[in-house]
C-alpha cells in the first residue's frame, strides 16, 4: 500500500516537474476564450450551428495532444527541449514505467470521451432526421445548383433594408416592398409569397438557402433603399435561393419629389426584368396602378399602409388619420378610400363593436371607392368579405344596399367570388381583413366558413399550426361541413403529416358516415400505401380513390385528380385534367395561384396559358368613373 502511495506521489511530482498541470490550465484558458469568441462570431457571420460543435470537438481532441507535448518537451530559454535530456529528474527512473502507464490510461480515457461525444452528436442528428424533427439548418439535399434553363415558378420578396440616416423613411421602403410584390403577382404561373409571410426576415441572419427552404420558393428578391436629401437610391437583386446564385441586379436613382411615380416606375421595371428572367417567351405586359394627382396624397397613403400593417389599435387609428389626409388632398384617390374602409372595419372588429356601429362609416368609404374604380382589388376584397359574412347587416345599413347592388353588378368570376373558400386575397389589405373576419360572431352559421378562409391565409403566411387549429375548430363547430374537412386534410398534406391526415380521415368517417367519409378498407389501403413512401404513397392512393369514386358516379373535382397527377410527376395528365376543370369553372382552380402543390407545373407554358385564361378580367361598368 505504501509502495502504491509512493508511486502515485512520485507520478504527481513528475507531472509538476514536467509542468503538465500548468500546460493543462493554460490550454483550458485558451479554449474558454475561443469558445466564447465563437459564440459571438459564428452567428454574426451566419456560420452554421455545427461549426461551433466542431470547435468544441477539436478542443477536446486537442487536450491529449497538449498533455503529451507537455510531458515529453519543456520550453527553456534555449528553446523547446526533451524533458529527459535536461537530466534533473525527480523520483528516479524506477517508476517511469508506471508513470507512463498512468499517462497512457489518462490519454485513452480522454480520447474515449471525445469519441463518445462525436458519436453522440452524430446519433442525435440521425435521430432528429428519423423522427422528422426540424433541423437547425437546411438539409444538404436542399442546396442545389442553379440551372438557367429551368424556369422559376415561385418567388419571395424580402423586406427592403432602409439605409437612410433615420427611420423616418421606413414607410417608403415598406410601400416599395408591397408594390414589388403586387407587380410580381401579375406574372402568370408565378407563385409569390405574401408580404406577411416574409416580414419575419426583416433583420434575419439566415442564409439565402435557409430562407428559400423555409418559404418553399426557388427565387428571392432582396434590396435596399437609401434616401439622401431629395435623392433616392434603390438597389435590388434576384437570387436563386437553394444555391445562393446571383441571377440579376439593378440600381435606380430618382428624385424624391414624386414618390408615386418613382414607386410605379421601379416596381414595373423590376417586375418586367424578373419576368424576362423567369419567362422570356411570355409577351404579357404588366399593368401599373394609376397614380393620384397629388404626391402628398400618395405619401399619406403609404404612411397609412405602414401603420395599418402593424395590426394594433394605435396603428389602425393612425392609419385612418393618414387615409383621411390622403382623400382630403385628392378626392379621387380610390385606393385611399378602400384602405380607409378596411382600417375602419379592422378597428371596429378589434374594439368588438357591433356591426350596426361599424358598418355605416365602412359602407360610406367602400361605396366611394367602388364608384371611383370598380376594378380595384382592395375594394372588391373588402366589400366581398362584408357581402359574404355580414350581408344581412350590410343590407340594413344606410347605403349598404347600394353597395351590395354595385358589387353584385361586377359579375365577379366564380374563381374570385367571396363565397369561394379556396380563393385567396390578392392584396395585403384583403389578407388582413380576411385574417380578422374569422372571429366575427355576427352569424354563427358563417363562422366555420370564415375560419376556413382565415386558415387559408394562415397557410400562405407559413403559420401551418395556426391554420390546423382554426380548421379543427371549424369541423368541431360544423361537423357536417365538407369544405372544412377538405381544408383540414389538405393542411396535413401540405405539412407532410400523413399520420395526422389518416386520423382526420378516420374522424371524418366516424362523424359523417359512409356518405362523407371512408370505409375501413380504404383507410387500411391508405395506411399501407404510406408505409414505405408517405408522400408518393398518399398521392397514388388518392388517385386510385378518386378514380373509383368517379366510376361510381360520385362528383369528383378534376382539380383534385390533377393535383395527384402533378405530385406523381405526370405532367401531361395533370394538364389534361386542369383543362377540363377550366371548362367546368371548377372553384378549386382558385388554388392554382398560391398552392405549392402546383409548383412543378409553373414553368410549363401550358400552365401559364391556363392561368391567363382563368384570371378574371377587370370588369367595366358603363358610366362609372375610374381613377385618373
Amino acid at each position: 500500500m505504501a509502495d502504491s502511495s509512493s508511486g502515485f506521489g512520485s507520478f504527481l511530482s513528475e507531472l509538476k516537474r514536467r509542468h503538465v498541470v500548468r500546460a493543462i490550465i493554460g490550454y483550458a484558458a485558451v479554449v474558454f476564450v475561443l469558445l466564447q469568441t465563437g459564440e459571438i462570431i459564428f452567428p454574426a457571420f451566419d456560420f452554421p450551428d455545427w461549426g461551433l460543435r466542431i470547435l468544441v470537438l477539436l478542443s477536446l481532441l486537442g487536450f491529449p495532444v497538449v498533455v503529451v507535448l507537455a510531458w515529453v518537451f519543456e520550453l527553456t530559454p534555449e528553446g523547446l527541449k526533451r524533458t529527459e535530456d535536461l537530466g534533473h529528474r525527480a523520483g528516479g527512473g524506477g517508476h517511469l514505467g508506471a508513470r507512463v502507464a498512468a499517462l497512457v490510461v489518462t490519454l485513452l480515457a480522454v480520447g474515449g470521451a471525445a469519441w463518445w461525444t462525436v458519436q453522440w452528436a452524430l446519433e442525435g442528428t440521425e435521430a432528429a432526421e428519423a423522427t422528422g424533427a426540424e433541423p437547425s439548418t437546411i438539409p444538404t439535399t436542399a442546396v442545389a445548383s442553379y440551372d438557367p434553363t429551368s424556369p422559376i415558378g415561385s418567388i419571395a420578396v424580402l423586406p427592403l433594408t432602409n439605409f437612410s440616416e433615420t427611420g423616418e423613411q421606413d414607410y417608403f421602403s415598406a410601400g416599395m416592398h408591397e408594390a414589388l410584390i403586387s407587380g410580381l403577382t401579375q406574372i402568370d404561373g408565378l407563385r409569390v409569397v405574401s408580404r406577411t409571410s416574409v416580414t419575419r426576415y426583416a433583420s434575419t441572419q439566415k442564409s439565402m438557402p435557409e430562407i428559400a427552404w423555409e418559404l418553399g420558393v426557388e427565387a428571392l428578391v432582396e434590396g435596399s433603399v437609401l434616401r439622401a436629401e431629395d435623392q433616392v437610391r434603390i438597389t435590388v437583386q434576384l437570387v436563386h435561393g437553394p444555391s445562393d446564385t446571383h441571377i440579376w441586379s439593378r440600381s435606380y436613382e430618382r428624385d424624391f419629389s414624386d414618390i408615386i411615380a418613382l414607386q410605379r416606375e421601379v416596381a414595373g421595371e423590376i417586375a418586367g426584368a424578373i419576368r424576362a428572367e423567369l419567362a422570356p417567351a411570355d409577351p404579357g405586359r404588366l399593368a401599373t396602378a394609376p397614380s393620384p394627382a397629388n404626391p402628398g396624397a400618395q405619401e399619406a397613403y403609404m404612411k397609412a399602409r405602414y401603420e395599418q400593417s402593424k395590426g394594433t389599435a394605435e396603428g389602425f387609428r393612425r392609419a385612418i388619420s393618414y387615409y383621411q389626409e390622403a382623400v382630403e388632398r385628392d378626392s379621387g384617390f380610390a385606393k385611399a378610400y378602400a384602405g380607409l374602409a378596411s382600417a375602419q372595419l379592422l378597428q371596429g372588429l378589434q374594439d368588438s363593436k357591433p356591426p350596426d356601429e361599424i358598418l355605416p362609416e365602412v359602407t360610406a368609404s367602400a361605396e366611394r371607392a367602388i364608384r371611383l374604380d370598380v376594378s380595384l382589388p382592395e375594394t372588391k376584397e373588402v366589400v366581398g368579405v362584408l357581402r359574404s359574412t355580414m350581408g344581412d347587416e350590410l343590407g340594413r345599413t344606410p347605403g349598404g344596399r347600394r353597395l351590395i347592388l354595385a358589387f353584385d353588378s361586377l359579375d365577379v368570376d366564380v374563381l374570385a367570388a367571396p363565397d369561394n373558400p379556396w380563393t385567396n386575397a390578392v392584396s395585403e389589405i384583403g389578407r388582413q381583413v380576411r385574417g380578422m373576419m374569422a372571429f366575427v360572431e355576427s352569424d354563427q352559421e358563417k363562422i366555420p366558413f370564415q375560419m376556413v378562409m382565415a386558415a387559408r391565409q394562415r397557410q400562405l403566411e407559413g403559420e401551418h399550426q395556426e391554420a390546423v387549429q382554426l380548421l379543427k375548430q371549424a369541423v368541431e363547430m360544423a361537423p357536417e361541413f365538407p369544405v372544412a374537412w377538405e381544408a383540414l386534410e389538405h393542411a396535413y398534406v401540405l405539412s407532410g403529416d400523413m399520420d395526422g391526415l389518416v386520423q382526420v380521415l378516420r374522424d371524418r368517417s366516424r362523424v359523417m358516415g359512409r356518405e362523407g367519409g371512408l370505409d375501413e378498407q380504404s383507410l387500411s389501403a391508405l395506411q399501407d400505401a404510406i408505409q414505405e413512401d408517405p408522400e408518393r404513397g398518399y398521392w397514388e392512393w388518392q388517385r386510385e380513390h378518386l378514380l373509383e369514386r368517379q366510376e361510381r358516379g360520385d362528383e369528383v373535382s378534376l382539380v383534385d385528380l390533377a393535383a395527384a397527377e402533378c405530385s406523381l410527376g405526370s405532367t401531361d395528365e395533370a394538364m389534361e385534367y386542369l383543362e377540363g376543370a377550366a371548362a367546368q369553372r371548377d372553384r378549386k382552380l382558385a388554388l392554382l395561384r398560391s398552392d405549392p402543390t402546383w409548383d412543378p407545373l409553373r414553368g410549363d407554358p401550358r400552365f401559364r396559358e391556363l392561368m391567363r385564361k382563368i384570371r378574371p378580367a377587370p370588369p367595366a361598368v358603363p358610366g362609372e368613373p375610374h381613377s385618373r
